[in-house]
């Protein structure tokens, strides 16, 4: 997020180096200077204040963003335009501290700026990101931002309702008499900040419900109000404003409350893998299978930040609160704060989320496919059913590239007797002497071999993307249909 729209600020002051935007190079310069200053040094005082950690990418983000929202200053020297731009922005943060919920903030905080700094001064925003010669290359950016996000289907849904809303309200009012429904689509699609507006600020994790089924709803919800054009009097529906209620539904549907972890202890379980577990500061309603986005505060952190997404591979029957993630020599400062965490550091958890769950039926059957690190939300479904003395026809597909890589072995032996069926998959070569399980790869013959009734099954993935990819291809190419592939990944870290 944060290099797409550095990217774009640079494209938009290259092309108004060469007069396609009518904008003075010292004016944007200055304008974004001014934003990310402000967003920045306000969000470590008031982290001080609040005694929270700073989340530097999170200011910049939200600087970036209203840097293409609102309108830039002409002149440096013009104190009245330049104190709109610094309001916006200390507004934009002081929202993640003030409109807040149990330690969650309720408002996209680049919308919240832009919408309480117009109230207060009466000087909206311009969105003039929408510029048709921004537009190419916004279209290409926000098109990486939702893949990388896996958010398709609420970005559509936003789109498909908000166009039917548009083209709704201007056939009701006749403005579609003086024109074919053909050029109002176009002029709708390229004149309006649809996808800056889609892919940039209505994906903002913190402020999207959890669930499929729930974002694909309020990307709905904010298509319709995104495409009304409703106005009382000279109150009008801003496009801001809009996202702010669909905000409002998000919270009232989501995880609401931020949690507070204490670090307890770590494990090794194979070769550069270790379990952290913790202690909440209150009890946790998850699901197996749900991650959260973890945030952890430490010294110069690199430029991933210090916010990771990891499966909570716990079950629900268990005290803590467990991840387990895999170590490089080179890996991001995150980790490597992780791995000095001492007993009693703490870490903060938001946004419980995710639909890779096991079904309601305990009747289905389940096949899971686990590469390497991926097996944490199988560990935290399996342990799950251990301990309710759940049973479930359930194969497990386990793949790791070192035989010392293979983790959760007990468990899952404990698990044979409720119907679990482990196969281990060693793709190391030569493979070592003591060697007890398959080798080479999870391909259809093996698949077929371990799993006779296959195509009965429904198949959850999980592991690094590419991995997941190929294996929802080979399943495809099986016969199984979309509806019986359930895919989860983690991106690397």
């Amino acid at each position: 997020m944060v290099y797409s729209l550095s990217l774009l600020a640079v494209y938009s002051v290259v092309l108004t180096f060469f007069g396609v935007l009518s904008f003075k190079i010292g004016g944007l310069v200055f304008s974004l200077s001014l934003l990310i200053l402000v967003s920045l040094a306000a969000d470590q005082i008031l982290a001080w204040i609040f005694k929270r950690p700073v989340n530097r990418e999170s200011g910049i983000i939200t600087a970036l963003i209203l840097f293409f929202v609102m309108m830039p200053v002409a002149d440096p020297m013009n104190a009245s335009a330049a104190g709109v731009l610094a309001l916006a922005a200390l507004l934009a943060i002081a929202s993640k501290y003030f409109l807040v919920i149990d330690g969650s903030h309720v408002f996209n905080p680049a919308a919240a700026g832009v919408f309480l700094s117009g109230t207060l001064l009466a000087d909206g925003s311009s969105w003039w990101v929408s510029s048709l010669a921004m537009l190419p290359l916004v279209i290409l950016l926000g098109l990486l931002v939702i893949r990388k996000l896996r958010r398709f289907h609420l970005f559509f849904s936003f789109l498909l309702t908000g166009l039917a809303t548009a083209v709704i309200f201007s056939e009701v009012s006749g403005f579609l008499q003086d024109k074919s429904l053909a050029d109002f689509i176009g002029q709708w699609l390229l004149s309006w900040p649809v996808f800056f507006f889609g892919a940039f600020m209505l994906t903002e994790p913190q402020t999207t419900p959890p669930t499929k089924l729930r974002r694909i709803i309020y990307g709905g919800l904010v298509g319709v109000l995104f495409g009304a054009p409703i106005h009382i009097g000279n109150f009008y529906l801003t496009t801001e404003l809009a996202l702010m209620l669909g905000n409002i539904f998000a919270f009232s549907v989501g995880f609401k409350d931020g949690i507070v972890l204490r670090f307890r202890e770590k494990r090794q379980l194979g070769r550069n893998i270790f379990e952290f577990i913790f202690m909440p500061n209150k009890p946790i309603n998850f699901i197996p299978g749900q991650y959260f986005e973890w945030t952890l505060a430490h010294k110069n952190p690199d430029n991933r930040g210090i916010r990771r997404y990891f499966t909570i591979c716990s079950s629900p029957t268990e005290g803590g609160i467990r991840l387990a993630t895999k170590f490089f020599d080179k890996g991001s400062s995150f980790k490597k704060a992780l791995l000095e965490l001492r007993a009693g550091d703490r870490v903060s958890a938001h946004g419980l989320d995710g639909d890779f769950i096991l079904p309601a039926d305990t009747r289905e059957k389940l096949a899971f496919i686990a590469g390497g690190i991926g097996i944490t939300p199988f560990r935290s479904m399996i342990k799950f059913l251990v301990d309710s003395r759940r049973k479930m026809d359930i194969v497990l597909f386990y793949a790791c590239s070192d035989s010392e890589e293979f983790v959760y072995k007990d468990l899952l032996k404990e698990a044979e007797a409720l119907g679990l069926k482990t196969v281990f998959v060693l793709s190391q070569t030569p493979a070592p002497s003591d060697w007890f399980g398959r080798t080479g790869f999870i391909g259809e013959q093996l698949i077929k071999e371990e799993a006779s009734d296959f195509s009965e099954r429904i198949f959850y993935l999980s592991g690094p993307e590419r991995m997941v990819e190929n294996y929802e291809k080979l399943l495809l190419s099986m016969g199984l249909p979309q509806p019986k592939i359930k895919a989860d990944y983690f991106p690397g870290y």
